[in-house]
């Protein structure tokens, strides 16, 4: 596998920040039809861009096409068929453009062929096939009713009531459906822990997962990734005909970035490397246009480094670089030469990650235990957790995972109890007062932990405790 080519071009000196703000709304109005509101965000973009970017051309057109980049991949994620494929051209007459007055013209163009696409392809959609591409697209993030309903434009109440009339299922049965359908492609596929595929799917109570798992096949994950065929096939494949929104979509692609991601923020290069050759493997098979898969192979390295980013881990430089990116791929002359491009760009990630971890990764998980342990009688989330130390709630629970062995939950869990243990054994309080006092609302779910953790119900633990048949 060949190490890629002038990785050193990527070095930048100090730059100003990125408009992450208004490339979010951007994308919102983007992708929900607002073509004035869109316009005006990507104006008020590149302005913003151009004065942080302080005349630095390279710059500026790098944070312009590290946009055009962002849209087109969520374009492609909701079904516009390889939205990416003009990615390598608009670099190349980006690149030939010598003053920010050009660079602003040609973005702004950009962005409205774009949205002329997306409209088009768009535009004989049921809201219920909108619904179902807007969840394909985001049903590994916490997603609410009201979330999607704002998404496609409407109330929340109507979408239930056309999703039960059109699909005869509510918005809770169809997300669930969607997510174990991809759980089940995962298990079939890839071997994962059940673990690890749940958080992959949206899902951070492991229990929880296990439960709508079975509940929608009648058989547990593990159950499922040793023998596949006890299940009928998955349902994207309709009788009557329609799409197949796994084919249109890419969908395997798009599970394979996804895995490529999880392996490669929990530093297993490993399984980073291996799926990212099957992933080019596919890909190569699909399209045969070596510009098709230098642009592709640009576009997966952005996504991976902003991902980096949004867990803490610096990535900056690769971002700010990324006309850069597009010169280096543009000498590249075989698929073999793209691949180890890439290769070497998910070894300097799988670098930084590993570096990020160990350093900064210590100093937040032990914040974190801190935190725990001072307000354990509190409800305490995960995402409550992320927001203290800056991190995503996945990037916590990965480097909480490595760093001390369980998860945050589980060292929640572990707190609560041994101070429960205390409680029981020091004073006369009731359970229902010594399960409100270590973070239980419900006092027979405590009871219920506590014998599973200790091995006895809490009473029956002080009563051996107290004639010394068991120690603290």
């Amino acid at each position: 596998m060949q190490q890629p080519v002038g990785l050193t071009m990527l070095t930048v000196g100090c730059a100003g920040e990125y408009p992450l703000r208004l490339e979010y709304q951007l994308r919102k109005h983007f992708f929900a039809g607002k073509n004035q509101a869109a316009l005006s965000t990507a104006e008020k973009f590149v302005s913003e861009a151009e004065n942080s970017a302080a005349g630095d051309l390279v710059l500026f057109k790098s944070w312009l096409m590290q946009l055009l980049i962002v849209l087109s991949h969520k374009s492609w994620q909701i079904g516009l068929p390889v939205a990416h494929i003009h990615l390598n051209v608009m670099a190349l007459e980006m690149e030939l453009l010598s003053t920010l007055e050009e660079a602003r013209g040609f973005f702004l163009r950009s962005v409205g062929l774009l949205q002329k696409s997306i409209i088009y392809q768009q535009a004989g959609d049921t809201l219920a096939e909108k619904v179902k591409r807007y969840l394909q697209a985001h049903f590994h993030r916490a997603l609410t009713l009201q979330d999607v309903a704002e998404a496609v434009h409407v109330e929340a109440a109507d979408l239930n009531h056309v999703l039960n009339k059109e699909l005869g299922i509510g918005f809770r049965e169809c997300l669930a459906n969607m997510r174990v359908n991809e759980a089940r492609k995962i298990l079939a596929a890839q071997g994962m822990p059940v673990a690890a595929v749940a958080a992959q799917v949206g899902y951070r109570d492991v229990a929880y997962f296990i439960r709508v798992f079975k509940r929608e096949t009648g058989i547990t994950p593990g159950q499922f990734a040793k023998h596949p065929g006890l299940i009928a096939p998955f349902p994207d494949e309709s009788e009557n005909g329609r799409e197949n929104l796994n084919r249109s979509l890419g969908r395997e692609l798009i599970q394979k970035e996804k895995a490529i991601w999880f392996s490669l923020l929990s530093g297993d290069a490993a399984g980073t490397f291996h799926t990212t050759e099957s992933l080019f493997l596919d890909l190569m098979a699909q399209e045969e246009s070596l510009e098709m898969v230098k642009s592709y192979a640009i576009k997966f390295v952005v996504v991976l480094s902003r991902k980096c980013i949004r867990s803490g881990v610096p990535a900056e430089d690769i971002l700010n670089s990324v006309m850069k990116l597009f010169l280096l791929a543009g000498r590249l002359a075989t698929l073999e030469q793209v691949f180890g491009f890439v290769h070497g760009m998910i070894e300097e990630l799988l670098r930084r990650v590993d570096l990020h971890c160990r350093q900064d990764g210590f100093r937040a998980v032990e914040a974190v235990k801190t935190y725990i342990r001072q307000n354990y009688a509190n409800p305490i989330k995960l995402d409550d957790l992320a927001k203290l130390i800056h991190f995503s709630p996945f990037h916590l629970s990965r480097v909480f995972t490595r760093l001390t062995g369980c998860s945050p939950y589980e060292f929640v869990t572990n707190t609560r109890i041994e101070a429960a243990k205390h409680l029981v054994c020091a004073t006369n309080l009731s359970i229902e007062k010594i399960a409100e006092q270590v973070g239980y609302q419900d006092s027979s779910h405590f009871m219920t932990v506590f014998k599973k953790r200790v091995g006895e119900s809490p009473r029956k633990y002080a009563k051996q405790l107290n004639s010394g048949k068991v120690k603290v």
